[in-house]
């Protein structure tokens, strides 16, 4: 990637958080209202002024965590990458980079590799987190923009495994409490399959699951975020997972997940 590259990731990473805009950031810049209005079309092509005054612009503190949290350069995402994979099933479509676990302390070390120490100090020997253990309210305050899910991963056939305890939090299906709801009840085919194939190898290897997505649901939209599955175990004995996602922003995603298809 190159350096105007990098400039443009960031400035697209910068004006796609809350509270601000592309006319905003123009206007502290000195550009014209409407001169970063396209930013994030695949076309936008400032000339080199206009980006480096939009540069310029976004406030050091912001700059400051875009370098702590994003070190999205090819040779990083390929030496932490262990599998990709693209499907489509009908009107559905999901993209998908599968990271290792560790990683999400270099990629998203703000929520998810937080909430991934955490779940490291609370593993009982053979490897899974330890239910008796974990505070939800804890893991949930680390990871606060993240949906939380517990899933009971008690069945031999994946497409059974059912939300134990959901995440009301907006975001999918506009946050409805879908406490029980099975896999094979999402209503979208290649999530389904995306799902059933995860939980089972993370279940099944006692493995952490780690990826960037891309989900294209029956409705047509592109839902990116970040997927972290662990592996745990109840009092009862039973195989579980615990389940974070968090949104990502669209031009991070299309970087990271465009180049993949099959």
């Amino acid at each position: 990637m190159s350096s105007i590259e990098d400039c443009l990731l960031l400035l697209r990473w910068h004006l796609s958080g809350k509270g601000f805009s592309p006319s905003q950031l123009s206007n502290e810049a000195g550009l014209s209202t409407n001169a970063l209005s396209k930013v994030h079309d695949d076309g936008f092509n400032p000339r080199l002024n206009t980006l480096r005054r939009a540069l310029n612009a976004i406030p050091a503190h912001r700059k400051a965590e875009w370098h702590g949290h994003w070190t999205w350069s090819q040779p990083n995402l390929l030496a932490a990458t262990v599998a990709t994979k693209h499907e489509r099933i009908g009107g559905t479509s999901m993209t998908e980079r599968v990271l290792t676990a560790e990683s999400s302390t270099i990629f998203e070390p703000g929520q998810i590799g937080s909430a991934w120490r955490y779940l490291q100090t609370i593993k009982i020997p053979g490897g899974q987190v330890d239910l008796r253990r974990l505070d939800f309210t804890l893991l949930k305050a680390l990871a606060p923009d993240c949906l939380v899910h517990l899933v009971a991963a008690d069945d031999t056939d994946p497409l059974n495994y059912s939300a134990e305890i959901w995440d009301p939090t907006p975001g999918f299906k506009k946050g409805a409490d879908l406490t029980g709801m099975k896999v094979r009840e999402t209503g979208d085919a290649a999530y389904e399959r995306n799902l059933t194939r995860n939980y089972f190898a993370s279940v099944g290897a006692n493995r952490p699951v780690f990826g960037f997505l891309r989900r294209t649901g029956p409705d047509g939209l592109d839902r990116p975020f970040l997927r972290l599955l662990v592996p745990c175990i109840g009092g009862d004995g039973l195989p579980k997972l615990v389940v974070l996602t968090k949104p990502q922003e669209t031009s991070l995603a299309a970087y990271v997940l465009n180049e993949i298809r099959s």
